[in-house]
């Protein structure tokens, strides 16, 4: 911030923090070296010891990365400058502030001195905070750094510069960082799920994913995507329908598989012709029904249980001989189930009676109503049938008469 009078003018520093944030879609953070006042601008570090005492207090410079997606979990970072007689020391910090690596590892001096680089003297009599002292790692005019990254949240970058060729005020630097997913998979992910082209609303739609490394999985139901807990088969109405699952792993290896079904939650229709309910029997029970479904099975989709513990397969017609049964109160039930699992079942009652006058399988209990034929119809056959009798009556009476009165004529010839 800079205050201007009449006679003179006076720069007062304000701090503050930009943070980058990365995500997967980030490919790469560049920042260019630039020289300019000591308050101004991120792309330089300021002088520091030179071993000769010209500038005694290294600067420090620090840059945040705001890390948002979980399956980064490495950074490459590259570090470059003008002059040769210059040296960086870098550190990368993690969201709890632990250096988690620099760009001279300490190595067995960490192991057993707790020093975080190795071109870092530890505390000692001649200097309380220790002392850095200049290494190269790649070459005279640049330095990099790898670290990895094990959870989001900001990660620091600290620069200090542990020698400064002393030409200007300012050293110029460029930093490029690049973060990334690095694991040793280049295979898929796998879907597994054995899904029937038949299935009612009680089936569950759970596909399963086999990967170590898994990003995400998409869903897609007849064309739109939805949640994983939205797959319920009872909110879906009867017909075909497509599932489609999509996966995709950290590294982007992903595949795609479509998956074909019908769904039908209407149950088999049992249709009972014989026995009624309630019906009563003395000598023969008569059972006979039909099922209707469209999606019936050959074999295997109707049984008649009956009460005495004898089950019947695949029959829609049965005469069972009542007789062999004590009299009493009986349910019978039939069991229809379709392809799709949807099932059916109906209890009929009925009672045994030994007393109790059947009429034969086939014929109605009820009492018998009188023919009545209608009045536009001509009752031909009948009066034929009556015509003919009549005719034959009358001829065995003439004949019968014929026939005495030859017998007199022929006793009166004779007397």
């Amino acid at each position: 911030m800079s205050f201007e009078a009449e006679h003179h003018k006076v720069n007062s520093p304000i701090s503050y923090v930009v943070v980058q944030p990365v995500d997967k879609k980030t490919k790469q953070v560049v920042i260019h070296g630039s020289e300019g006042e000591a308050l101004y601008g991120n792309g330089y570090v300021k002088g520091a010891f030179d071993m000769t005492n010209r500038y005694m207090a290294g600067d420090w410079r620090q840059y945040y990365f705001d890390i948002q997606d979980r399956t980064i979990n490495a950074a490459a970072i590259d570090f470059e400058w003008e002059n040769d007689n210059t040296n960086f020391t870098v550190f990368m910090a993690d969201p709890q502030g632990k250096i988690i690596q620099t760009n001279f590892p300490s190595g067995i001096f960490g192991e057993f001195l707790g020093w975080q680089t190795s071109d870092w003297l530890g505390n000692s009599p001649f200097s309380q905070g220790g002392a850095f002292y200049p290494v190269k790692n790649k070459d005279n005019t640049s330095t990099v750094l790898y670290a990895p990254i094990n959870q989001t949240g900001t990660y620091t970058l600290f620069v200090h510069s542990t020698l400064f060729d002393g030409k200007s005020i300012t050293e110029p630097i460029s930093l490029a960082a690049k973060f990334t997913t690095i694991v040793p998979d280049n295979k898929p992910p796998e879907i597994i799920f054995d899904l029937p082209e038949l299935i009612n609303s009680s089936f569950e739609i759970s596909p399963q994913i086999v990967e170590k490394n898994l990003d995400f999985v998409k869903y897609y139901l007849d064309g739109q995507e939805v949640e994983f807990n939205a797959l319920q088969t009872k909110l879906l109405p009867d017909g075909q329908h497509n599932l489609q699952v999509y996966a995709r792993d950290i590294v982007e290896n992903e595949v795609k598989k479509t998956f074909l079904f019908t769904v039908d939650s209407t149950p088999p229709e049992i249709v009972v012709k014989s026995p009624k309910n309630n019906t009563t029997v003395s000598h023969s029970l008569e059972i006979d029904f039909k099922v209707e479904d469209r999606n019936l099975a050959d074999k295997g989709a109707v049984s008649i249980l009956l009460p005495w513990g004898e089950t019947l397969d695949d029959i829609t017609y049965y005469l069972y001989n009542a007789t062999q049964i004590d009299e009493g109160t009986y349910n019978l039930k039939i069991l229809a189930t379709d392809l799709a699992e949807n099932e059916q079942i109906k209890t009929i009652t009925f009672n045994v009676d030994y007393s109790f006058v059947q009429q034969p399988s086939g014929q109605q209990t009820s009492v018998q109503q009188p023919s009545v034929i209608p009045m536009d119809e001509k009752p031909t056959t009948q009066i034929t049938i009556l015509l003919v009798v009549s005719i034959i009556i009358t001829a065995a009476v003439v004949f019968t008469i014929y026939v005495r009165k030859t017998r007199k004529i022929s006793i009166k010839i004779k007397s």
